[in-house]
């Protein structure tokens, strides 16, 4: 196994820290166990989005990529199921909206919420939005730890 040292630059975050960046060689790739990942999203039995992955949606403007996104964050965050995912369990989601008006961010949740069928309060999703914010979006690596101390980033 091999390690390098990282440092955090100071002025690139207020949460900087010395950090070790480790590597495998192949062979100890061939060989490692690595541990299992907390399923978030599933279809059918098939694990599609763990705990620490990260996804992105590409399409055409207009397809409905917010919608999609809106809809998986809810039903990850209420441990519900539409389109052919589901939520083995809660938990807690963060979702960030670069684009959209509050008022079309409120309704769209109001409309998914009574759609899916989910009225339970409590939901533990969080949702940043631009249009909320006095200036343009921070760096949400660290951020939101100062906006949000209950997330665990």
């Amino acid at each position: 196994m091999i390690t390098f040292d990282a440092a955090v630059h100071a002025s690139e975050s207020p949460f900087a820290s010395h950090q070790r960046l480790v590597g495998l060689t192949l062979d100890e790739l061939s060989t490692h166990t690595f541990p299992m990942r907390r399923a978030l999203l599933m279809r059918d039995e098939t694990a599609v989005f763990c705990v620490g992955h990260l996804g992105q949606v590409t399409a055409e403007r207009g397809v409905g990529k917010t919608w999609f996104l809106e809809t998986l964050a809810l039903i990850a965050a209420s441990g519900d199921q539409a389109l052919g995912f589901r939520a083995p369990q809660p938990c807690r989601v963060l979702l960030t909206d670069g684009e959209m008006a509050s008022t079309e961010i409120q309704e769209r949740f109001a409309l998914l919420r009574e759609r899916l069928q989910i009225t339970h309060r409590g939901v533990p999703l969080t949702i940043v939005a631009a249009d909320w914010q006095g200036a343009f979006l921070p760096r949400l690596d660290w951020a939101a730890r100062v906006a949000i101390p209950s997330l665990k980033m």
